[in-house]
């Protein structure tokens, strides 16, 4: 998903069912239903730890296969020395990973809190050359 997409985000997706890896969420970073919204795909679940190291994704010390170009990471962040999450808490990254992307690897943005969450994201219906599911 590309900051240029319109997508479809299905709010009931979590309702009685806990976000899962590799899906793609629509969330927002503070406290107000005015902040931000983001789009990221969870890369660790509460309980687990992620790690980048060498240009590679680890969680919970499994090395992880993201989407997309499968180019090393260039910028690990605060995942070089692990992120252990906590009940009710994701890290998130984009698939533009080694592009500008604000994700989890950047203190300042942090993991996101369960109750942030507005929804899974599922498609994607514009502009023309991306329109499909979200994989």
């Amino acid at each position: 998903v590309r900051s240029e997409n319109v997508v479809f985000v299905n709010t009931l997706a979590y309702t009685g069912k806990d976000p899962a890896r590799m899906d793609v969420v629509s969330f927002r970073i503070g406290s107000t239903d005015n902040s931000p919204v983001y789009i990221r795909r969870i890369i660790g679940i509460p309980g687990d730890t992620v790690m980048i190291s060498g240009g590679k994704l680890y969680v919970n010390d499994v090395q992880v296969t993201l989407p997309g170009e499968g180019a090393a990471i260039e910028n690990p962040g605060a995942a070089s020395y692990g992120v252990k999450l906590d009940d009710g808490e994701y890290f998130v990254m984009g698939d533009n990973y080694n592009e500008s992307s604000d994700d989890s690897r950047l203190d300042s943005f942090g993991t996101v809190k369960e109750s942030r969450i507005i929804g899974k994201v599922w498609y994607i219906c514009s502009p023309r050359g991306s329109i499909g599911r979200v994989k």
